[in-house]
């Protein structure tokens, strides 16, 4: 399957999240984590490298990623994913409902 250009909203646990984009055990923000964005590469037995736009945490709470938002490419390991909504639009991963019961 070809993802390169799709839209992903991934689920992932609280400690890959943290891991990959660096964010701070001091940040208040326990359970699963969801990330969406676009898929710009693949990486064969390794993951996606993903355009990532937004992060939140259980409940949407959204959880800052710095200037790097849409912009920076980041690797999202496929070890990492608990689980993946795909569209040809961004659209359709941010829709509502979409981050209620992970």
């Amino acid at each position: 399957m070809d993802l390169i250009g799709k839209y992903l909203g991934v689920w992932m646990s609280e400690h890959a999240a943290r891991l990959t984009f660096g964010i701070s055990p001091d940040e208040p923000i326990e359970g699963p984590w969801i990330v969406s964005g676009q898929v710009r590469y693949e990486t064969p037995g390794l993951g996606i490298w993903m355009t990532t736009e937004t992060v939140m945490g259980p409940g949407g709470k959204s959880v800052p990623i710095g200037d790097s938002a849409g912009k920076a490419v980041t690797l999202i390991r496929w070890q990492s994913l608990d689980g993946a909504i795909m569209a040809d639009e961004r659209k359709d991963v941010t829709r509502p409902g979409f981050f209620q019961n992970r």
